[in-house]
């Protein structure tokens, strides 16, 4: 069965590459296409350090993308016509013109039934290090709410770049769920720590030259090895890995996805 989703499902799924200003890339998520958008879960503090985000699809038989899209970061931010919003991310609406995806499938349509406890599904996604979408399989371990709203509990191995996948039910081949890292007690863990250092570095910045030592502004000092504890922390986040993970249902994703054919795109939150 889970053959069949992968022969069925992989060409409509695609890395979303965020690259710097100097072309350094920085961060990877997945995607894939549904109707006449692409769909994931995008961090917005990754969009806003983004100069460049480049959309690439792949397909059996082919070295390198059979598809790729390249957008200025400005350009995809004005592409997205909804989101369903969390804490952290959100997942996104990226409108794309009939002509950038005139190659590449629409993964499903229609509007599917809540997957039961038990369920095995498949995730089709990118990592942070293989450069080609990947199968891995699972299981619908629970249905939990979180902050008020539903998200699918799955047990499955996920590491950064998964965010964005979608999870298929490997028996009818019907959209479980959109993988998420918005309610991961290792996302939470890291954002406590960014912020606590982020303001003892603007607290040190504030005293320049106020405590000098030796010739030294200790101060400074300080400043800079929070710059190097802030690097290292994330390189930690980005590489970590986890034997499960949450899911945003897909009935919800289609449900708002038809509010924005009839116009009525935003941000969405609840229900």
């Amino acid at each position: 069965m889970y053959r069949s989703v992968w022969k069925n499902y992989h060409k409509s799924v695609c890395s979303i590459e965020f690259y710097s200003k100097n072309g350094i890339r920085f961060y990877r998520a997945t995607g894939f296409r549904y109707k006449d958008h692409i769909i994931s879960d995008l961090c917005r503090e990754e969009l806003v350090r983004a100069e460049r985000v480049l959309l690439s699809f792949f397909c059996d038989g082919i070295n390198g993308p059979a598809c790729v899209i390249d957008l200025k970061a400005g350009e995809l931010s004005k592409r997205i016509t909804g989101e369903i919003r969390n804490d952290y991310s959100g997942v996104k609406f990226i409108r794309l013109t009939q002509r950038e995806m005139i190659a590449v499938p629409s993964l499903a349509s229609g509007i599917p039934p809540h997957p039961a406890t038990g369920t095995p599904v498949a995730i089709i996604g990118f990592s942070r290090s293989i450069d080609r979408p990947y199968l891995k399989t699972g299981i619908v371990s629970s249905r939990v709410m979180i902050g008020g709203d539903k998200f699918v509990h799955i047990e499955t191995s996920l590491e950064p770049g998964n965010a964005g996948s979608p999870v298929i039910d490997g028996t009818t081949g019907s959209l479980v769920g959109v993988i998420t890292d918005c309610v991961s007690s290792q996302l939470r863990d890291y954002k406590m720590i960014s912020e606590i250092i982020e303001l003892n570095i603007r607290t040190l910045s504030q005293s320049n030259g106020s405590y000098v030592k030796g010739g030294i502004d200790m101060s400074q000092a300080i400043r800079a090895n929070l710059h190097i504890i802030r690097h290292l922390s994330r390189n930690i986040h980005l590489s970590s890995h986890r034997n499960h993970g949450f899911a945003v249902p897909f009935a919800r994703i289609a449900r708002y996805a038809e509010t924005i054919e009839q116009g009525k795109s935003g941000i969405y939150k609840g229900g």
